[in-house]
């Protein structure tokens, strides 16, 4: 059931597109330059040391956090941090960009960088379980781009602690492209994080026109279980869906930058989170195989002079071979494979979330007056090296030689033995340095001076929590301490 209900719209937000200068979109097509040069940052090291040590020079702080999952937004966080700066520099020049990678409160940080919005309320079935509806929402930043969440129309947070890893789908997130394209969308950008399912995406397929039939042509049962039974696929009926996918330009912002199989693919390494027990995990990895499998005789199928009955994009031979590359590809695995189903049949690009939002809120600018830069998210743990906010965050303060601490929650990381700032030189703009794998990475695996834990004990972190621990993360960071 699709219901669209109460339109409301919010004022321009020019205050914070003033802030970050990134003009009227917070979404550039062709992302920010990183402005990482010689000549752009003429301070030496020791000139910039000194002044980074001396009380009486004014301190430039760029702080860009990620949310607090389940407790505090990005930009509540971010105010948190601020005041936690000026405890103890309180003449410091401080520039907040909250900051976001495809996750939970993606639409929140690029609606905020956006001089002029406005959010659809919307009804989706969620993650496709029975009695279980999403409340969620499609926020625009013109009258034709629209921003979605997987975590707000299909996540796993509508399921309540029920959770159900085999059955779990993606059908709300197809229903809230629908509306979109039904509202006059031509260009979609949709933050993948935050997902119930690890259905490769055939839920919100399905919920687009495609039928997904087992040997006896029966449809299949929703979730990533019943992909093992996969026999034969069957493009929407309707010309006119097809044709206006086909016009749409579809971003998908991938907050993890895992492949679709494999022991690091998207069963595996979060299947778990999803509620998936080891067996299940093995069972749903084979299950995605078979489907990218069948995909790939689908779109051959198609291979010919006679138009084919899906949208043009992903069709033909080349696009074939992209899609026969496309399971091993970072990102793929995002949302329980959702990135790989609709890149692979509507033709959407998938990019690293963070890198998105962090050109969108200017990152790169603001770091070029900066003496010092602080992040954080809930919890840094191995996946944080995955392609979350605060390691991106992190990469470009080390570009730009701005030394970079962070503030979580909860700090899941055994400690290393290798200073970050050994690693510096290992990191040159444009090749950085891969990220380590979830067995092996470390504390010192990431690109932070100083990580600090603001909880104590099973407490979660509050906000002022948050902010005398940025205090003294600060105060390691300048040497005063």
């Amino acid at each position: 059931m699709l219901i669209l209900v109460n339109l409301s719209r919010l004022a321009p937000q020019g205050k914070a597109a003033a802030k970050t200068g990134t003009g009227s979109c917070p979404c550039p097509r062709g992302g920010e330059r990183d402005l990482h040069h010689p000549r752009l940052r003429q301070k030496t090291a020791s000139s910039v040391h000194a002044a980074r040590k001396d009380t009486t020079v004014a301190m430039h702080v760029v702080v860009a956090p990620n949310a607090f999952k389940g407790s505090f937004s990005a930009a509540a966080v971010a105010g948190a941090m601020a005041h936690g700066v000026r405890r103890i520099r309180p003449d410091a020049t401080i520039v907040e960009l909250p900051m976001a990678d495809g996750g939970d409160g993606t639409m929140e940080v690029l609606l905020k960088a956006s001089a002029h919005s406005h959010i659809d309320q919307i009804t989706t079935s969620g993650a496709g379980l029975p009695g279980i509806s999403s409340k969620g929402s499609i926020g625009w930043t013109d009258e034709t781009t629209a921003l979605l969440e997987m975590a707000s129309v299909a996540g796993i947070a509508s399921l309540a602690g029920r959770l159900s890893p085999l059955t779990a789908s993606s059908a709300g997130l197809g229903e809230a492209i629908r509306i979109a394209l039904d509202n006059g969308a031509t260009r979609l950008i949709i933050a993948l994080g935050g997902s119930a399912s690890t259905d490769g995406g055939t839920g919100a397929l399905t919920a687009l026109g495609f039928a997904f039939l087992d040997p006896h042509g029966n449809p299949l049962p929703a979730g990533g279980a019943a992909l093992i039974q996969l026999a034969q696929i069957l493009p929407p009926r309707s010309a006119v869906l097809p044709a206006r996918l086909e016009g749409a330009e579809i971003t998908l912002l991938a907050d993890v930058s895992i492949p679709l199989l494999g022991a690091n693919g998207a069963a595996s390494r979060f299947g778990p989170q999803k509620g998936a027990s080891p067996k299940e995990c093995t069972d749903l990895d084979r299950a995605l195989s078979h489907f990218a499998r069948i995909t790939m005789e689908y779109l051959e199928a198609y291979q010919g002079p006679a138009p084919p009955p899906i949208p043009v994009r992903a069709a033909g031979q080349a696009h074939t071979q992209e899609v026969a590359q496309l399971p091993e590809q970072p990102g793929a695995g995002a949302a329980g494979g959702t990135a790989f189903g609709l890149a692979a049949f509507l033709g959407a690009k998938i990019v690293p979330g963070a890198a998105f939002c962090a050109d969108a809120i200017g990152l790169s600018t603001a770091l070029l007056r900066a003496d010092y830069c602080l992040t954080g998210e809930g919890e840094l743990d191995p996946t944080t090296a995955a392609g979350k906010a605060p390691f991106e965050v992190g990469l470009r303060a080390r570009r730009h030689r701005v030394p970079c601490g962070a503030v979580a929650g909860k700090v899941s990381l055994p400690p290393g033995s290798t200073a970050p700032a050994s690693r510096m030189e290992t990191d040159a703009p444009g090749h950085p340095a891969p990220p380590p794998s979830a067995a092996s990475c470390t504390r010192a695996d990431l690109p932070f001076a100083v990580v600090r834990a603001a909880a104590s004990g099973e407490k979660p972190a509050s906000l002022k929590d948050i902010a005398s621990t940025t205090s003294q993360v600060l105060l390691e960071l300048s040497g005063q301490r």
